[in-house]
């Protein structure tokens, strides 16, 4: 006899305001040779950890998520109107990163600190989540819920019965989501109290997701 059942697809979205902040730092600079390339880097790295120390950031909330020396090359025509290769030196890149809890305060005050850098470092920010176990439980919740209000409305539509649930089809992944803005500008000459009153009122972060739910009906 062949089976009577029906399956349904539920989607559920989910909205947060992000409770965390990641500022994503890159350092990078070239010189002649690679022991003037490996010392600048200390260097900057110094004083990066220098500059974050007074607004309560220990050397251990400094994370170094990649770091590489390479050399660099160029191009140029020469006197035959032909392309050469050239070296030009030695290229350090520096990617680290912070995260605080969301506060506009401090926010203006790490981005005038690193602004004031002489290492001159690219920075971005990231609105994020410190967990978000709570974002995933009510994905599937809701995603189930939807499931099963269209699987009512399709089993009355229909004249049959919802009867037990013979299986439930979700992939558990990974979510990681965040915003992200770039800061253009490499150096302020405002006075950092006007750095301070920046008002950046990021948007809740969003997911949507679905999830196969299977019924046997008479």
């Amino acid at each position: 006899m062949k089976e009577r059942v029906i399956r349904v697809k539920g989607q559920g979205t989910v909205s947060m305001p992000p409770d965390c902040i990641e500022i994503d730092i890159k350092l990078n600079e070239t010189y002649i040779t690679y022991e003037q390339s490996m010392e600048a880097a200390a260097e900057s790295l110094e004083e990066i950890r220098e500059v974050l120390k007074p607004l309560g950031f220990d050397k251990k909330d400094i994370k170094t998520s990649k770091f590489n020396i390479d050399s660099k090359y160029d191009s140029k025509r020469n006197k035959d109107g032909d392309y050469e290769r050239y070296f030009v030196g030695y290229r350090y890149n520096n990617e680290l990163s912070i995260e605080f809890d969301n506060d506009n305060k401090k926010l203006g005050k790490v981005l005038y600190a690193l602004s004031k850098c002489s290492s001159k470092p690219e920075f971005s920010i990231k609105y994020k989540m410190k967990d978000y176990s709570e974002m995933k439980e009510l994905l599937l919740e809701r995603s189930v819920a939807d499931a099963k209000k269209k699987a009512l409305i399709i089993s009355k539509a229909a004249g049959v019965t919802l009867r037990e649930i013979i299986s439930i089809d979700y992939s558990w992944s990974d979510i990681k989501i965040y915003h992200e803005d770039n800061v253009l500008y490499e150096s302020m000459d405002c006075c950092e109290s006007s750095v301070e009153a920046i008002d950046l009122q990021a948007e809740d972060l969003s997911k949507s997701d679905t999830v196969t739910v299977t019924w046997e009906i008479f």
